[in-house]
């Protein structure tokens, strides 16, 4: 391209155009607030999530209620994945309490 033979205008709609970044597409968030994102999470909902995660793999709150809310399938696939991912750390987590536990009732019988 001859750049020196260019008019003003025409060398800044070329800058312009070259310029221009691809958008990535958007869709909704995850945690199913209706928030719109170009990744998986509108930012801090990834916590909201997961911290749902870890309360279904307790106990604390149901499976289908979750899912219920949740706006896709690829949401419910991340959900079920961030549970399983979740039961070993919370088991680890009972082991070292009750190790703990039994270490202070020794400690008291002493």
């Amino acid at each position: 391209m001859d750049y020196a033979n260019m008019t003003r205008e025409q060398l800044l709609a070329l800058l312009a155009e070259k310029s221009k970044k691809a958008t990535k597409p958007t869709r909704e968030c995850f945690c199913g607030c209706g928030g719109s994102t170009q990744n998986r999470f509108v930012p801090g909902h990834d916590a909201r999530f997961h911290g749902w995660a870890r309360k279904v793999a307790k106990g604390d709150l149901q499976l289908d209620l979750v899912l219920a809310t949740l706006p896709h399938d690829e949401a419910r696939d991340e959900m079920l994945a961030s549970i399983e991912h979740v039961k070993p750390k919370l088991a680890e987590e009972a082991r070292k309490r009750a190790e703990k536990a039994a270490e202070a009732a020794a400690n008291l019988r002493r």
